[in-house]
């Protein structure tokens, strides 16, 4: 039996041996041997004996009872008060020992208790597991007596004691078997083969407790034995039992009518004029053995098959599961407000992508009446390419949950394909309620729990011990929650396969247990364990695991049940885990036993592979758990302890333990789906189908590489495709020539059936290809990157691209990669001889390092041997560039052994150049890595023309390592090649054996020497000469990242300064949904893809805000901005206050030590308003400004974590470095270089952060470097390297990438301890180490070192470490944990702006990036032809919508906004690697250009030529625009793609503009309105409850746009002065401090802790801050003192204000006395302005930031105040974003 552990320990959950004091369940659950301990322990000596009477004597018991009662009373059938669908399962607490099995087993309901019953009652029961067969006054407080009687005065008393004066003698008494056992009970006893009665009996299981409504009992008026049998010799119709028939039924109508009056509550016992009904029982009456004979006859004959018959019925209910659900409450339930609130059904119903399912569906509600909203069905794309219809039901909930199961039961038996979910609700809601779970409570900040979805009605719930609770978080993923044993009786199969149609599923791994099996499931917080044995797995000292893991699972799974157990398909994105546990619990406790040494977790539980041929990848897994029909007796015979147990009761007893482990195996299922949000759909019948498709259709060999090579691709989908491929298909292609038209074809249906998981392949290729005869220009029509295979870019080339797993190799799209020095050359063969291989978990993450180390062997066999990737290709390892080593991406190459066309392996590492003179095997990979760095071949520079010079060392440094010079002239001619604009000052290059950096030199202009280089540049001996360039110097922004704020805080820069450029960084993004000028920057900013913003704003007036396509444009920027920022604290700085650089020597020798020479390139953000630049394009024509810093700097690289590696230097200008912009000039003076005090860097093309922002500029002295050379050199080999050696080092590195894990915990010591902390610095010297690991070969820590430093934290993490599941959290007072904070705090406020990209389907609320409700049309932007371009529209649509789908699947990105802003938005992955995201740009960008083409060349219905620019066909051009614009907006996807249009911009643009011309809107739109009516909607909220809080004057003047002000020092003060301000003024002082009120955010005694969720304000900083604004027109020179006079307040009051929108809250609002009434306010609308009110509230934003800086720096907490004032200023900005009102903000 399956019991909940929490007993392992976290370090091992494997070898933990129960203690003594376990409980039997657990000790069940830990036992090697299973079942037979387990029914050992339930089997005592008593229980035996128990058990052995139970069965009959509840038989024989019922039957006596029944007669004697009819012969007593009239007894009326009593309902339970439990429903009648709800089983006892649900009241009772789980099995233990002091509990009867039977009692938990049983279906029967659970009486309820006595106090619910006011009339007499009594109560039979019984505690099977007493030791003791006598009779015991049990407590009242037990829940189970043995055998007392609760009488009508609530008192107990035990059976056996009899008084004279006890009336229940006569009436109850006789109930009670006498010790000299009569005839009857004699001869059933003999013929049945029982014992004597005894206490033993479970009367709860006889349904003895009843009411007894008989009249009071007179001794007088009993009757003897003779009376009673004196006419059993007549025949039926006569005797005692015919007249006891007689009576019963005259009696009848008298019991219904009793029934009537208990209700009206006439409690009256009933009596009957008949006195012989009315006796009770029989009272000492003597029979002879003729009576007693006669008496069992009947018993016999009437009452025993009855019985017998229900007591098998009742056995087979205990060996069902009820697996049936509900989709809401059958009763109204009572909201926190005491309101009843009726649930409402919503169900969902899942279905093929075609209307006949939809069909089907309503036509099944028609036939079982249900009644739903047929005009509100809510149609959704699911996942998988199926379709979701959400009904609401319009009949009671009671009823509709009657029918539901019934469509199940439909399908089963029609087989019709649909699957069913619980409508809009998360959970569905099961009338076992074992099986409900509840959801995890929420506690906000104001301490009230809530539920996640807010409501999760359930069926009636079960005590709090009955259901044991899952715990919200685990700390320990590892943990075992649970644990199911499954051996005899039970039917269990594991297999791998796919779900190739909705009611179809084909195995292609199948695992079925066998009777003699012992196979169990272990659950814990992350994974599932299955642990079985197969004939070929079968070891007793190992256990066998497959591994289901959470994030394994692709979103959902399906589920199918019936009374005998339950079938899971659980959809996959990759093959499962195999496990195998070298050591298990009883080997580890064996062994400790024995003194012996036993493994750790990592060490016993270790991976496996395949050995054999890759397998397809299975996207379903199906579990199917039930109990055997075929009973096994095996253990029966086997074991002594059964013998005397029959046959019946040993399988009865074996299916209720399997009932059992399945029950609560189904509920942690069920628990693992809902913890890691996994979709549950039910369906009624799935079928297994065979594997025969794939082996009748033949494996072809096509005649090229490309079509071999994207059949492959194909077969790379997995299992499901391979059931779906049919030889039609096969035969189809076989017909198609050109290589391109294969792949475009294979991409296409790569493409679909990743969307359509049900893909019929000749239906999908049908429309392929018919689509493109529809268009008729099947070449231009390609996808992009298909026409482009042979054709790419330049310095870009499609290579194959292949991912290895554990399991699999998956062969991918090609795809376009930067090229580089080997791919590039000629003698290699081309691009397709080289294959991109990466090594990948199943599901595509990174493989964990402890499995990469496992599965070490499989992947070293892979580089030394290679891997067929087609019929006649095996493509082995090459080699690597550095940067792919740390990414586990690997080159491999094909070598045309037969035709000799390509060099070999050999002759390849001959021709990169020759590596013989370096032993350091690490070093000797890296060189080769330098001819596989991405870059771009510029010119060929010959040899006469380069110089290698010697390097400036002194003190053991280098002062000039990898850097060099080149001539002016030859930066020029580069330019002129590549193409660029700007004129850079240094490059980062490859040529020949020398890697590093060159700056520009105008010295060697008119030399021979056009080429500097220095001899520690110099690598390698290579004839390569052309020069190849990898990075240039430009303008790169800096933003502030954790590392550089964590070492700026150790300066004792203050809290503050860090919190106001956060509040910037939030407020750019904030405004940006407010104004359009906003807008233009951001979009202008952060796309890459040319878009004309600017005449779509100020020409066409187009709302870009609220546009749904720029509106996820901007959401989607803003949602990475904040993401970033939460997880990285990535905050932007002023582009012109800080760089990231390249960093060079000075060659003229001029700087000193501790100088630097810095020149930047002035960066100025593009403005709407410049309208120099409106036909500029991006940058426009206008000159550079250069400038040159002058004064302190800061300076650091990344990774920076010890304190040295961020330095301050003094930055000065040079005249003769005047040529030198956009990089950093460090000094060749000095006794230590200073890049190399600086994280231990060179010039080689190292990048620093360069800050010279004055707030950032730190006022203490520079810490003292580390010594990074002081390192343990590499060991040299003594022979020269081998690939062998290569290989080896190669997977070294690739297997331990520590440095991610050493980063977070220098961060985690930093913030516990400090940064100068003996740990963090060690931590930061390995992690300098770790570094250069892929150089070294060495790695500074091992796992038990890393362990070991880990350990010193006790698993505690600050808060903004953000894994609550993980680690301790606290809340740190640092720089970081304030950051942390104060962005959570802007989280609600972006939820809700996101909520309009939401949609509502069967799988809750999704975030996404794309709108899936109905957009609206703009009406300006409809051309009155546009019905003629129509068709054109929807062809050249549909083609677009392939083709970026296309690229969005090969990149994988979620959406095309995702794809356009470089960010996926579901995944949320952070990490996406930049040459793939620039790869993708390059391929929609070359998508939109051919999409245009297409466009600019289509005939138009003018028929005149495509180049016409007449008037007419500028007409008709824009109403194919408009065409464009109204298909896509009409389309009827889920998922929209809404950019087509817009490629069309500049035609929709002048469309727009002569409909506006048409209807006199030419003039703009005013940038204020959102936020202004927002403040007018907020003052007139306050005018109205008056809540005006300031005195003011309204008539002292003829001006009637001003008023007057009080102002004065203290309270206590009389003097007070008047100030004459602007209306706007006043309104807005008193809207924000209000505003500010209704945040509950004032303190009056003290500042806010720094740890503080939500911090507070002393209320006199914000008056503070009123009075400067009052001042600032003025310009004093220091703050004043004077505070703003307040009206004397009153109350609060509670106001209910319903918004324009609808929406309705209630607010918290200040009466005060003598606030101004709107009579006497002057006319709002005279002196109202949109745009003041918004100028104003920005001046506020920029006097909270300034005082914070000005402010003295001993005022620290002041500044503080100031810098949340600040953030709460931005907040109310963001929630007039999200809700068009000043609302308040919601607090986490």
């Amino acid at each position: 039996m399956s019991v909940y552990t929490n007993d392992y320990e976290d370090d091992n959950l494997f070898d933990r041996s129960p203690s003594d004091g376990d409980d039997e369940s657990e000790l069940v659950e830990l036992q090697a041997d299973g079942f037979a301990d387990y029914v050992n322990r339930l089997d005592t000596e008593q229980n035996e004996r128990l058990e052995k009477e139970e069965h009959e004597i509840v038989e024989l018991w019922n039957a006596r009872n029944t007669v004697l009662s009819r012969m007593g009373s009239v007894i009326p059938v009593i309902t339970s008060p439990i429903e009648e669908n709800v089983s006892i399962s649900e009241l009772e607490s789980p099995y233990d020992d002091n509990e009867s099995i039977v009692s938990h087993q049983t279906d029967y309901p659970k009486l309820v208790p006595k106090e619910e019953f006011k009339s007499p009652r009594f109560i039979f029961s019984t505690r099977l597991h007493s030791r003791s067969s006598s009779s015991t006054i049990i407590p009242s407080s037990s829940s189970f007596v043995n055998r007392n009687i609760t009488n009508q005065n609530g008192r107990t008393s035990s059976m056996i004691s009899h008084t004279q004066d006890d009336d229940r003698s006569s009436g109850i008494s006789s109930l009670i078997p006498s010790p000299v056992h009569s005839p009857v009970m004699w001869r059933a006893e003999k013929i049945l083969g029982r014992g004597l009665c005894s206490s033993s009996i479970d009367y709860t299981r006889m349904n003895i407790e009843e009411i007894r409504s008989v009249k009071p009992h007179n001794r007088n008026d009993t009757c003897s034995e003779s009376d009673v049998f004196k006419d059993v010799n007549k025949s039926s119709k006569q005797g005692f039992f015919a007249a006891m028939r007689e009576r019963m039924e005259a009696a009848s109508a008298a019991a219904a009518a009793a029934a009537a009056a208990s209700v009206t509550g006439n409690e009256t016992p009933l009596s009957f004029e008949d006195q012989s009904i009315n006796v009770p029982l029989l009272i000492n009456t003597r029979k002879s053995h003729f009576d007693h004979d006669e008496e069992f006859e009947y018993y016999q004959t009437y009452i025993l098959p009855k019985m017998i018959q229900k007591e098998k019925e009742r056995q087979k209910q205990e060996t069902t599961v009820d697996f049936s659900f509900k989709i809401g409450l059958d009763e109204p339930s009572t909201n926190a407000d005491g309101i009843v609130v009726e649930d409402e059904p919503h169900l969902s119903i899942i279905v093929d992508n075609n209307n006949n399912g939809l069909k089907r569906v309503c036509t099944i509600f028609d036939q079982y009446q249900l009644v739903y909203d047929r005009e509100n069905i809510l149609h959704d794309q699911w996942l998988y390419g199926l379709i979701s219809y959400t009904f609401l039901l319009k009949q009671s909930v009671k009823m509709v949950n009657s029918s539901v199961m019934k469509l199940l039961q439909q399908q089963l038996k029609h087989s019709d394909t649909f699957w069913l979910s619980n409508g809009l609700k998360k959970r569905p809601i099961f009338n076992d309620s074992f099986f409900n779970i509840e959801e995890p409570v929420v506690v906000p900040s104001d301490g009230v729990p809530s539920s996640l979805t807010g409501n999760n009605p359930t069926t009636d719930h079960a005590p709090e011990n009955d259901i044991p609770s899952i715990p919200e978080t685990r700390l320990n993923k590892f943990r075992q929650l649970a644990r199911c044993f499954f051996y005899i009786n039970c039917q269990m199969e594991w297999s791998s396969g796919a779900l190739v149609a909705m009611n179809l599923y084909s195995p292609y791994e199948k695992l079925s247990k066998l009777p003699y099996q012992k196979w169990h499931l272990r659950f814990c917080e992350d994974f599932v364990d299955f642990i079985y044995q197969t004939k070929e797995k079968s070891n007793s000292n190992y256990e066998y695991v497959k591994r289901l893991q959470a994030n394994f699972i692709d979103k959902s799974v399906i589920i199918t049940t019936n009374s005998e157990g339950f079938v899971l398909y659980i959809q996959m994105k990759g093959n499962v885990t195999e496990m195998l546990n070298l050591e298990p619990w009883w080997i580890t406790q064996k062994r400790r036993k024995e003194n012996k040494p036993v493994m750790g977790t990592s060490q016993a539980l270790q991976r496996q592979s395949n050995l054999g041929a890759p397998q397809p990848i299975c996207s379903t897994i199906r579990i199917s758990i039930k109990i055997s029909r075929i009973k096994n007796s095996s253990q029966k015979r086997n074991n002594p302890r059964y013998d005397d147990q029959t046959l019946e009761k040993y399988e009865h007893r074996m299916d209720r333990i399997v009932i059992d482990n399945i029950r609560m195996a189904f509920r942690e299922f069920l628990s693992f789906f809902y913890r890691h949000r996994v979709q549950i759909c039910f369906a009624g019948s799935i079928t297994e189908v065979l594997q025969s498709r794939s082996l009748r259709i033949e494996r072809p060999i096509f005649n090229s590489f490309i079509k071999n090579y994207s059949w492959q691709m194909l077969l790379s989908i997995g299992y499901r495709f391979q059931q779906r491929a049919t030889q039609k298909f096969i035969n189809y292609l076989k017909t198609v020539e050109i290589d391109n038209d294969f792949y475009q074809i294979a991409i296409y249906i790569w493409r679909r059936a990743k969307e359509y998981h049900f893909l019929d392949i000749d239906e999908e290729l049908l429309k392929f290809t018919n689509r493109l005869l529809e268009i008729g220009q099947e070449k231009k029509a390609a996808p992009t990157h298909v026409a482009s295979l042979t054709n790419p870019p330049r310095n870009k080339a499609y290579a194959p691209s292949v991912t290895i797993t554990p399991t699999t190799v998956c062969v991918k799209p090609f795809k376009l990669v930067k090229t580089n020095r080997t791919i590039r050359e000629a003698k290699f063969g081309g691009t397709f001889n080289f294959c991109l291989v990466e090594i990948r978990e199943e599901t595509g993450e990174a493989l964990h390092a402890t499995h990469f180390g496992i599965l070490r062997p499989k992947f070293e066999n892979y580089l030394e041997y290679g891997f067929k990737l087609t019929n006649d290709r095996i493509y082995r390892h090459l080699h690597h560039s550095q940067s792919q080593l740390k990414e586990k991406q690997y080159w491999f190459y094909w070598h045309d052994e037969k035709n000799k066309t390509n060099l070999s392996f050999e002759e390849a590492y001959a021709w990169m150049g020759d590596f013989r003179n370096e032993f350091v095997v690490a070093k000797h990979s890296a060189r080769i890595a330098q001819c596989f760095t991405s870059s771009d071949a510029t010119i060929r520079v010959p040899i006469e023309k380069t110089e290698i010079i010697d390097d400036i060392e002194r003190n053991g440094y280098i002062f000039t390592d990898g850097v060099g010079t080149f001539s002016s002239r030859l930066r020029d001619e580069i330019c002129y090649i590549m193409g660029f604009r700007r004129k850079f000052s240094v490059m980062q290059i490859r040529y020949g054996g020398c890697k590093g950096t060159v700056s520009v030199n105008p010295d060697l202009d008119y030399t021979e020497k056009q080429l500097i280089l220095r001899k520690s540049m110099h690598k390698f001996i290579s004839k390569h000469d052309v020069l190849e360039l990898c990075k240039i110097s430009a303008p790169r922004s800096l933003h502030l990242n954790r590392q550089a704020i964590a070492l700026l805080e150790s300066r004792l820069l203050p809290h503050s300064t860090f919190l106001l450029f956060q509040n910037q960084h939030l407020l750019w993004l904030v405004e940006s949904l407010l104004y359009l000028p906003s807008t233009y920057e951001l979009l202008n900013e952060r796309l890459s893809q040319h878009l004309p913003l600017r005449d779509l704003i100020t020409t066409a007036h187009v709302d870009l805000i609220h546009e749904p396509f720029f509106r996820q444009l901007i959401t989607t920027v803003c949602k990475l901005e904040i993401k970033r920022i939460q997880d990285k604290t990535r905050i932007q700085i002023s582009k012109n206050s800080g760089r990231n650089m390249f960093g060079i020597v000075d060659e003229t020798g001029i700087l000193r030590y501790g100088q630097v020479f810095v020149q930047y390139t002035e960066l100025e953000t593009e403005q709407l308003e410049d309208t120099k630049r409106r036909y500029g394009g991006r940058g426009g024509n206008r000159e550079e400004i250069k400038r040159v810093v002058v004064g302190k700097i800061v300076v650091t690289k990344n990774p920076c974590h010890h304190p040295g590696d961020l330095r301050t230097f003094e930055a000065v200008d040079i005249p003769k470095l005047r040529h030198l912009v956009d990089c950093i000039v460090f000094p060749q003076q000095g006794h230590r270089p200073h890049p190399n005090e600086i994280s231990g860097s060179d010039l080689d093309g190292d990048e620093y952060a360069v800050y010279w922002h004055p707030d950032l500029i730190p006022t203490t002295e520079n810490f003292a470097p580390y010594e990074y050379d002081s390192q343990e050199k590499p060991k040299k080999l003594d022979r020269p390297v081998t690939r062998d050696d290569i290989r080896h080092i190669v997977l070294d590195i690739s297997e331990q990438d520590a440095l991610g894990r050493l980063s977070n915990l220098h961060l985690a010591f930093t913030d516990m301890f400090s940064i100068r902390h003996k740990d963090a610095i060690a931590i930061a010297a390995a992690i300098a180490e770790e570094v250069d690991a892929g150089k070294t070969g060495k790695h500074p820590l091992t796992e038990e070192q890393i362990t070991e430093y880990a350990r010193k934290l006790n698993n505690a993490r600050a808060d903004f470490f953000n894994r609550p599941q993980q680690f301790d959290l606290y809340a740190s007072s640092n720089a970081i944990g304030i950051l942390f904070r104060a962005i959570r705090r802007s989280e609600p406020g972006w939820l809700k702006i996101n909520r309009c990209l939401h949609t509502k389907t069967t799988i809750g609320l999704i975030q996404s990036s794309h709108i899936s409700a109905h957009v609206e049309i703009d009406p300006f932007l409809i051309h009155p032809l546009a019905h003629l371009y129509r068709d054109d529209a929807e062809h050249l649509f549909k083609l677009y919508r392939d083709q970026i789908s296309d690229i969005m699947y090969v990149y994988h990105f979620h959406s095309e906004i995702d794809l356009i802003c470089r960010f996926d938005s579901q995944q949320q992955n952070m990490s996406k690697q930049y040459d793939i995201a620039d790869s993708a740009q390059l391929e929609l960008g070359q998508l939109i250009n051919r999409i245009q083409g297409l466009f600019n060349d289509s005939q138009l219905n003018t028929y005149h030529s495509f180049k016409c620019l007449c008037e007419e066909c500028d007409t008709h051009r824009m109403a194919r625009a408009s065409a464009c614009y109204i298909i896509t907006y009409e389309q009827p996807y889920t998922k929209k793609i809404l950019s087509f249009p817009w490629l069309f911009s500049s035609w929709l643009v002048k469309l727009r503009r002569i409909n506006l011309e048409k209807q006199n809107l030419v003039k703009p739109p005013s940038n204020y309105t959102l936020v202004g009516q927002a403040f007018l909607h907020s003052l007139g909220l306050l005018i109205e409850h008056q809540s005006l809080r300031f005195l003011v004057n309204f008539n002292f003047d003829s001006n009637k746009n001003t008023c007057l002000l009080q102002l004065h020092y203290d309270v206590r003060t009389k003097i007070s002065i008047n100030i004459r301000v602007h209306l706007m003024e006043w309104a807005i002082l008193e809207i924000v401090t209000g505003w500010l009120d209704r945040q509950d955010i004032f303190s009056i005694k003290k500042y806010a802790s720094k740890t503080a969720t939500r911090p507070t304000i002393l209320i006199r900083t914000w008056k503070h801050i009123l009075a400067q604004f009052l001042f600032t027109k003025y310009q004093p020179k220091k703050c004043s003192g004077l505070l703003l006079v307040q009206n004397r307040f009153l109350l609060k009051q509670q106001v209910t204000v319903t918004h324009e929108s609808g929406t309705t809250v209630s607010l918290t609002l200040p009466q005060f006395a003598s606030a101004p009434s709107l009579s006497e306010i002057p006319s709002i609308s005279d002196w109202w302005s949109d745009e003041m009110a918004c100028k104003f509230y920005k001046r506020l934003l920029n006097l909270t930031a300034q005082c914070s800086r000005t402010h003295a720096l001993s005022a620290s907490s002041e500044r503080m105040d100031m810098a949340h004032l600040n953030e709460y200023l931005t907040l109310g900005l963001l929630s007039i974003a999200a809700e068009n009102e000043f609302g308040n903000v919601t607090w986490q």
